[in-house]
């Protein structure tokens, strides 16, 4: 008897999943629906929780799939693109980025421009000119540049290769009466070089956003001072608008009645 009970539910159960057509839009909802009719210009449908109501319409171009009841799937646009693609300009997930920051790819205090293109894993390029403190004895303040490369191993995170200048610091050891070694800056200057970093670029919405990132710097133009230094960036992202995106549809979570 329980048997029998069991099969009759898992029938019913079955029944119910398979009496109803799933409307898929283009902006990603679905809605269970009985659809009636579908021409060039409309699809015509009941809600399924609601098969003596309204009788609802909507444009072929606002919905993606519909799959019927029994089983079949007729496709009508473009798959709407995942949440992770939501604040790129297109399924690729390439923008072009102003920041304005402080550290390597910022010339010490200034601005960087960068282009990235692919998909979740993709590659980018970058340049930054800004002003650094630490020049020379007789030119404290020195325009500092910076040039490099990323890999986006995962949408925003980055390992990036570049090569400018940075501000470099010389550490003189000394022999105090005690015994006892201390260290301390004798002087900073502006050096330059490579400089290897990881970080990643956050976007809050679809215009702005933090980008950040640390890692290490090879001295080659000062060899009186230190041969690597702790190389950090920081700084404000702006996102420029590029292509003219797809004007938004007009809402059609369930359709409109019709007339």
């Amino acid at each position: 008897m329980k048997k029998s009970l069991l099969s009759l539910s898992l029938f019913f159960i079955l029944t119910s999943s398979f009496s109803q057509d799933n409307i898929y839009f283009i902006r990603g909802k679905k809605v269970e629906a009985n659809v009636l009719e579908i021409s060039r210009d409309k699809i015509t449908f009941h809600l399924a929780d609601d098969p003596d109501g309204v009788t609802r319409e909507v444009s072929p171009v606002d919905v993606y799939m519909i799959k019927y009841r029994n089983g079949k799937e007729e496709i009508f646009g473009v798959k709407p693109h995942g949440r992770i693609e939501k604040y790129f300009s297109n399924g690729k997930n390439e923008y072009y980025l102003l920041s304005v920051g402080v550290g390597q790819s910022h010339g010490f205090l200034g601005l960087r421009f960068q282009h990235r293109w692919g998909g979740l894993q993709g590659w980018g390029y970058h340049f930054g000119i800004g002003v650094s403190p630490y020049g020379t004895a007789e030119h404290p303040a020195t325009l500092s540049f910076s040039a490099g490369g990323k890999f986006f191993f995962f949408k925003g995170c980055f390992v990036d290769l570049q090569f400018g200048t940075f501000p470099i610091d010389k550490m003189v050891k000394v022999q105090a009466d005690t015994g006892k070694r201390y260290y301390y800056n004798d002087s900073i200057r502006t050096a330059y070089g490579p400089s290897l970093m990881v970080g990643g670029d956050w976007l809050f919405n679809r215009y702005f956003g933090l980008t950040g990132g640390m890692g290490v710097s090879l001295n080659v133009s000062r060899p009186d001072f230190n041969a690597f230094q702790f190389a950090v960036d920081f700084g404000l992202i702006f996102r420029i608008p590029g292509r003219k995106e797809s004007k938004p549809f007009h809402d059609i979570s369930v359709g409109k009645p019709t007339q």
